[in-house]
């Protein structure tokens, strides 16, 4: 593993990787900074009137998208034209969440208490308006071929998904959701269901077609939290469904009913064939930590440490929380909140655990390859950044860089490397075939 120089951010969401996978930008105080990934050489630079709080890479990597911290103020850069720039005042109505659209030539803007979505041509400069989305993380979802926009509403004290036409962003159709608060949505892969799910106070997932017909209705138990993640499988075969009852739930796209629950005890993993990987560390404070791992097999009851959550605290840190498929779908992890030294490892051919992760400290951070199958990349916050490989299992690897800690990590779009981020500052790792599990 090669590591890059380290380089300074004002905040850890703010250093984001291009699509293309050449460039990495970042926040610094009223500057956003781009360099290029291979050497980190400086490619552009600019300059606000006001601190930015997030930046935003458009799909095509051509232009990237800020929001000052105060006046709300969405302005974009062009990477090819330093003095080219556009920008968009929605002070009036507030920004809370903005994006891009896949055509990277509209911008579309959440104003405060879900009164508007208001979408901007950069092209031909019009606004064009959506009256009372819900203005959740996952309110919004594209159709894989990008001509359609699914998008969550609230309209006459009742949840709707309007589907939107991207070209030009007129209304196709509507439909009504039997969901009392409608916390996401997102379609599937192949661009036939659009999954929908309740708010945490109700346990209930809902399938619909494009045109608005309901596939499914699915409700694993009533009198408790419910959904608290979900995914679909690469092949759109599969839903995952995570929940606060420490259990995720395998559905599949036939009957839209659970293929098996997978189980996270709290307390005591009971007699079973299940490899677990061990970290041993000599201590616990990040800065001098010395990782290594021992790979055994758990045949009798195993226990396991356990977090319980504060019942006087809203939203208690319990349930599924971490919910994904690696890029083939062979695979998914998960992560019960309650046990955040704990990674879970599933194959779903066999639909069984393939492997229990047990690290010294919480997991900050998993993520799946994006292109080579079967590869987790994850850190604890330590001067190690941990690798799960399918053919070799778990391995540390040392992070040289004196006071660097990984809090946080993202893969290249190409799947060869790794952005780590402090703090208050970030480096790059390229990783090498062997590394991988690949030579």
């Amino acid at each position: 593993m090669d590591l890059s120089e380290r380089c300074k951010h004002t905040s850890p969401a703010s250093c984001k990787l291009s699509p293309c996978g050449r460039y990495v930008a970042n926040l610094f105080q009223h500057r956003v900074v781009v360099r290029d990934v291979e050497t980190l050489k400086l490619v552009r630079q600019w300059s606000s009137t006001d601190h930015l709080r997030e930046v935003h890479w458009s799909p095509d990597s051509e232009l990237l998208l800020t929001v000052t911290a105060k006046t709300e103020l969405v302005q974009v850069w062009r990477l090819e034209d330093a003095k080219w720039n556009a920008s968009v005042d929605e002070s009036f109505a507030g920004v809370t969440r903005v994006a891009w659209s896949p055509d990277s030539r509209h911008i579309l803007c959440f104003s405060d208490l879900q009164l508007r979505l208001t979408i901007w041509s950069l092209v031909s400069k019009e606004a064009y308006y959506i009256k009372y989305p819900k203005n959740r993380d996952r309110s919004l979802s594209f159709h894989r071929d990008h001509r359609y926009m699914a998008l969550a509403e609230r309209k006459e004290v009742k949840d709707h998904v309007g589907i939107y036409n991207c070209d030009t962003w007129s209304l196709v159709h509507t439909f009504p959701v039997e969901t009392l608060d409608l916390e996401g949505l997102q379609w599937s892969p192949n661009g036939r269901y659009i999954a929908v799910w309740d708010t945490m106070l109700e346990y209930k997932v809902l399938v619909y077609t494009p045109d608005g017909h309901l596939q499914k209705s699915y409700s694993a138990y009533s009198n408790g939290l419910g959904v608290r993640t979900m995914a679909w499988s690469p092949s759109s075969q599969f839903l995952a469904v995570g929940s606060y009852d420490q259990k995720a739930r395998l559905l599949n796209h036939f009957t839209w009913t659970p293929l098996i629950e997978l189980e996270h005890p709290a307390r005591q993993l009971q007699g079973e064939d299940t490899p677990v990987c061990k970290c041993l560390c000599a201590h616990s404070w990040p800065s001098s930590c010395s990782c290594r791992y021992a790979d055994e097999m758990a045949r009798g009851p195993l226990q396991l440490q356990t977090v319980r959550p504060d019942p006087d605290r809203p939203n208690p840190r319990m349930g599924i929380n971490l919910l994904d498929f690696d890029a083939a779908g062979g695979f998914i992890v998960t992560r019960n909140e309650n046990m955040p030294n704990y990674l879970w490892i599933w194959e779903v051919a066999q639909l069984s655990r393939r492997a229990l992760i047990q690290q010294a400290m919480p997991v900050r951070t998993a993520r799946w390859n994006p292109v080579l199958p079967g590869i987790l990349a994850y850190c604890c916050g330590t001067r190690m950044v941990y690798l799960w490989t399918e053919k070799h299992g778990c391995r540390a690897l040392d992070l040289p860089h004196a006071n660097f800690v990984a809090n946080g990590l993202r893969w290249s779009p190409n799947g060869r490397s790794l952005l780590l981020v402090d703090k208050e500052i970030y480096t790059l790792a390229r990783l090498h075939d062997d590394v991988l599990g690949l030579a």
